[in-house]
């Protein structure tokens, strides 16, 4: 059932297409559940801190967390949007999930799983540091509007290396920040209209030459 409200609200938001699927829970979760054993077996006395834990024993306590479906915003889209745009047309859905990993019941790092050659499949583990930066997000939002973990999801910024969790507000696709960016004029735990932080970072798109911001 949260798999199908979460299709429903990125159906609304024009995020979905024929040839784009949206990652369902219901076809991850047993994957993801391999996984954490994958990632039990990676950890070790060289890489537990950069994977995010605080030892190698500790992911042996590893447990699935509220998965988070990503969406991805192209330069190009970014580049050519203006006042008035349709922000939900230049977010794409993608055969992607991330699971946050928690262990000692704090968030420690993540199994990402994606699509490939139609089976699902784990494709990363670890990134720590953008896993709690999603998360939080993600736990303050739904305590302020009261929406289930479930109504969320990721809006990636590639080429910017900008992130976003996103939920529905009254027919309105509303990002929130999840880190502090003077550069693109954002603020950790802002919550926004899209169309307002696509118009904000189109002219830093149109600008951009390619080089780490």
């Amino acid at each position: 059932m949260k798999s199908l409200n979460l299709l429903m609200i990125l159906a609304s938001f024009g995020v979905m297409s024929d040839t784009v699927g949206q990652p369902a829970e219901i076809e991850t979760r047993s994957i993801a559940a391999q996984s954490v054993m994958s990632l039990r077996k990676l950890i070790n006395e060289q890489n537990y801190k950069a994977m995010g834990f605080t030892s190698p024993k500790e992911v042996e306590s590893a447990t699935l967390n509220e998965p988070m479906s990503v969406t991805m915003v192209r330069l190009d889209d970014l580049r050519v949007y203006q006042h008035g745009d349709d922000a939900g047309k230049i977010v794409k859905a993608l055969d992607k999930v991330i699971y946050p990993v928690s262990a000692n019941g704090e968030v420690r790092s993540s199994i990402t799983l994606e699509k490939v050659k139609g089976a699902w499949k784990a494709t990363s583990f670890g990134g720590p540091n953008l896993t709690k930066l999603l998360t939080k997000a993600r736990k303050e939002s739904s305590e302020a509007t009261h929406l289930t973990l479930a109504s969320y999801f990721v809006v990636e910024l590639p080429a910017l290396n900008a992130y976003f969790v996103a939920h529905r507000s009254e027919n309105k696709l509303m990002l929130t920040a999840v880190l502090n960016d003077p550069t693109l004029k954002l603020e950790a735990g802002q919550t926004s209209p899209a169309e307002e932080v696509f118009e904000k970072l189109a002219p830093i798109a149109k600008a951009y030459n390619g080089l780490p911001l």
